[in-house]
């Protein structure tokens, strides 16, 4: 079993800062769940490292790989959809109120195109005639 000294998690904690940032899209908030799970897996249980990096790299690739490559017109998770203008939240609840054009798969993600949230956004403030 590895343990590190306090010093070696201060290297630890300026290693995050200058790759793990960088190269598996963790921020920030993450430092604290990054330093436990390194703890843990020099202790023998690499488990929650691997699941904290596996996410931050899904969730890097969902935001800014797939929607890159997809396209405007190919369906995409909603969550690959968010920007400085619209959260996941507002997207999730314009699509289950039908004002977004979305599809909710079997896996119960809403997947929609950026042509329908750019639609939904130039829409979303106009007021329907007789409300």
């Amino acid at each position: 079993m590895v343990t590190h000294t306090a010093s070696e998690l201060d290297v630890a904690d300026a290693r995050f800062r200058s790759t793990a940032v960088l190269e598996c899209g963790l921020d920030e908030s993450d430092r604290g769940r990054y330093l436990r799970a390194l703890r843990a897996a020099d202790a023998g249980d690499p488990g929650p490292l691997g699941e904290l990096l596996a996410r931050a790299v899904l969730d890097n690739y969902l935001r800014l790989v797939l929607p890159a490559v997809a396209g405007p017109h190919r369906l995409v998770p909603l969550s690959a959809l968010t920007s400085a203008d619209v959260t996941l939240r507002a997207l999730r609840n314009a699509a289950a109120r039908g004002r977004l054009v979305a599809a909710r798969g079997d896996d119960g993600l809403w997947r929609s195109t950026r042509k329908a949230v750019d639609d939904y956004l130039a829409s979303r403030y106009e007021r329907v005639p007789g409300t």
